[in-house]
């Protein structure tokens, strides 16, 4: 689609594809029908643009620079891993203070219509404020594709790849532990998730001062290790009755 529109055209149709997409999952209640929602699910896919801001990144931020960028960008991905849980909690928590329930509007429909209304006014701030990155330099454009270093490219892929793997099943992982093993509720659970997010959203934001320090296959060879350490921890070790005890 970049080949064809600005990228401000490209985000604001994704953008757009997210209202209907949200508006679509929310009323899934009043259509009942799984293939709404599965129809809904996959326009919030298609329209979420997750390289979009790599993109823009690599095109508007001088090299020297990227790297820390890059690690802020991943920062604000993990802090949106800590307001969903919140906003859910609090969402549910509003929806049961009032006990207002009904098909098109109740504490399971509610998330839906509160992130559209997040991309409408995402829409209204591209509108207003983006502006296009400046085209690479035409010296950069004659290379090609050619000049691509394969391999390092692919490595930086394969980063992108296991960090969005890992906060997805973070997530996944450590509700289903609250609910199943320790017993919790959505609440507990939802704040649970949000406060071990915000853990790694300060992590991010020290790896990205690491790579100041160091160049950026070094700050990547120190963190990688690091990264296998905290996934042992998520194995079972047989601890589930200690830790229904504890919590």
């Amino acid at each position: 689609m970049l080949r064809f529109t600005s990228m401000k055209t490209t985000v604001f149709l994704m953008a757009s594809g997210s209202v209907l997409g949200n508006s679509l999952y929310a009323l899934g209640g009043l259509i009942r029908s799984k293939w709404s929602i599965l129809i809904a699910r996959s326009i919030i896919g298609l329209c979420a643009a997750q390289g979009i801001p790599p993109l823009f990144i690599s095109q508007a931020v001088r090299i020297e620079e990227r790297s820390q960028t890059m690690f802020k960008y991943q920062s604000s991905i993990v802090g949106g891993y800590v307001m969903g849980p919140l906003l859910a909690w609090a969402l549910e928590y509003f929806m049961k203070e009032i006990r207002y329930e009904n098909l098109i509007l109740d504490s399971d429909t509610l998330p839906g219509w509160f992130m559209a209304l997040v991309y409408f006014f995402l829409l209204l701030k591209v509108f207003v404020l983006f502006e296009d990155p400046p085209p690479p330099a035409s010296s950069r454009g004659q290379q090609g594709i050619s000049s691509l270093p394969l391999r390092a490219f692919l490595t930086c892929l394969w980063i992108i790849c296991a960090a969005t793997i890992c906060n997805s099943l973070l997530e996944v992982y450590l509700a289903k532990v609250a609910e199943e093993d320790w017993q919790w509720n959505l609440r507990y659970t939802s704040l649970y998730v949000a406060s071990v997010s915000a853990c790694l959203t300060s992590l991010c934001l020290i790896a990205g001062r690491l790579t100041q320090l160091v160049q950026d296959r070094k700050g990547l060879m120190i963190l990688a290790p690091v990264g296998i350490v905290f996934s042992f921890l998520l194995m079972d070790f047989g601890l589930g009755v200690a830790g229904r005890a504890l919590f």
